[in-house]
């Protein structure tokens, strides 16, 4: 879902941009975007959550949790000391 409305994203922000730009201007593309995300901002603020691990943790450190998955450690057990025969 989020890959589907970022694909949206990508194909219509450049069309209503330039409209945006064609219309009103250089700096009023600016005020329209920023005007248009300031309610965003509010929205995301008040309603997402954060997300929690099972022991209670935040679990915002997604770099540290794909690191230590069982895959990069077979990977790295993979190349570690081994030789071309």
């Amino acid at each position: 879902m989020l890959e589907a409305f970022s694909g949206v994203g990508l194909i219509l922000g450049p069309l209503l941009g330039s409209a945006i730009y064609t219309w009103l201007g250089f700096k009023m593309s600016f005020i329209v975007m920023g005007l248009a995300l300031l309610p965003l901002a509010f929205v995301i603020y008040f309603f997402l959550k954060n997300q929690t691990s099972p022991n209670g943790d935040e679990d915002d450190d997604f770099i540290n949790a794909s690191v230590n998955s069982n895959s990069d450690v077979k990977l790295n057990e993979s190349f570690s000391g081994s030789q071309i025969s």
